[in-house]
């Protein structure tokens, strides 16, 4: 008997240590900057992180059809709100409540839109698993940092500084529109159905925003290809099973105004900036006749916002200047080739 508890208390003993260990080497390589050069993953998106202390009023999560079409800047200019894009690429939504609970610990923002598309996309219980693991032992997500790290790096204390002057979105000026005259949205399909583990993800991220005073609002935003009437259906109903609130953009067509010629870069999936700007329009005019912000233009702990507005506005006439400059070369190299035949 002696001898199996000294077993037991052997083996406590080595895994407490171990945990110790991962403990210290997660503080070591976990990025000491949200840059991407630092290491940190979705460089735009953790910006948010850099932000100052409780100025963020809107924080919007969810895949690229979030950070394609809805633009803070925009917003801020119209209405003097501020808003954050925690969105990236084919965003699970276990990343998604991994976002929420991360931009809670500096932020207090009065609304968490959640973009649906998320809500269909499978994953497996070992990519949660790992995620979970993840976020309490970051050595485990880290651990090539150790190639790129300097010294004084491994017990720093972490120092966000990289903000991202777009505030997550993405200037996407290419178009692709849909040639047909008739409208077109995607059939439903087997994949029209949220997945049993996204609905227990969904009501975490429901329960944390509820903790942290924030109304949770399902947003659906203008797609052809990903959306349809049956998502709908099924949006609204876990809607209203959560008692929340669902603002499917997409049912008010004529309001936004979106012309799927000219305003989608491929073909009705995502909104190019064109399309973004009418879409967040509209966004902005929901957000103001919620009646809860602030509008704190004018005031001087958001100065900043007009300077990353003026710093993007720039950025968007480089890419402009950068993208005219190919497309002269482009029809300079075709006008050359049709010369030659």
């Amino acid at each position: 008997m002696r001898i199996y508890i000294k077993h037991i208390l052997s083996g406590l003993l080595f895994a407490a240590g171990l945990l110790l260990l991962l403990s210290a080497a997660s503080y070591a390589m976990i990025p000491k900057d949200n840059k991407e050069e630092a290491g940190m993953e979705d460089e735009s998106a953790n910006g948010i992180l850099a932000e100052g202390k409780n100025t963020i009023d809107v924080l919007v999560v969810g895949d690229s059809l979030a950070f394609c079409t809805i633009d803070p800047l925009l917003i801020w200019e119209q209405y003097g709100f501020t808003s954050y894009l925690c969105s990236t690429p084919s965003q699970k939504l276990f990343y998604t409540e991994e976002f929420v609970e991360k931009a809670f610990r500096n932020q207090s923002p009065k609304m968490v839109f959640l973009e649906t598309d998320a809500l269909f996309r499978e994953y497996t219980n070992g990519a949660a698993v790992q995620n979970r693991a993840e976020r309490v032992l970051p050595v485990l997500r880290y651990h090539d940092r150790w190639k790129k790290m300097k010294p004084d790096e491994l017990f720093r204390q972490p120092e966000y500084t990289y903000r991202s002057s777009s505030k997550g979105f993405a200037y996407k000026p290419d178009v692709d529109g849909i040639k047909t005259k008739k409208k077109e949205v995607k059939p439903a399909g087997p994949d029209d159905a949220v997945p049993g583990r996204n609905r227990k993800e969904l009501k975490k991220i429901a329960r944390v925003c509820k903790e942290n005073g924030a109304e949770l609002i399902l947003l659906s935003v203008p797609s052809r290809k990903d959306w349809n009437m049956d998502r709908h259906n099924i949006i609204d109903s876990l809607a209203r099973e959560l008692g929340v609130v669902y603002f499917d953009m997409n049912m008010k067509e004529e309001e936004v105004g979106i012309d799927w010629k000219t305003e989608t870069k491929d073909q009705g999936e995502h909104l190019n900036y064109d399309g973004a700007r009418k879409a967040t329009a509209y966004f902005g005019k929901y957000l103001a006749e919620k009646n809860i912000l602030t509008d704190h233009r004018g005031d001087e702990a958001y100065k900043t916002w007009d300077k990353d507005k003026k710093r993007f506005e720039k950025e968007i006439e480089k890419e402009k200047k950068k993208l005219e400059k190919e497309k002269k070369k482009l029809e300079k190299e075709k006008k050359k080739q049709t010369t030659k035949d």
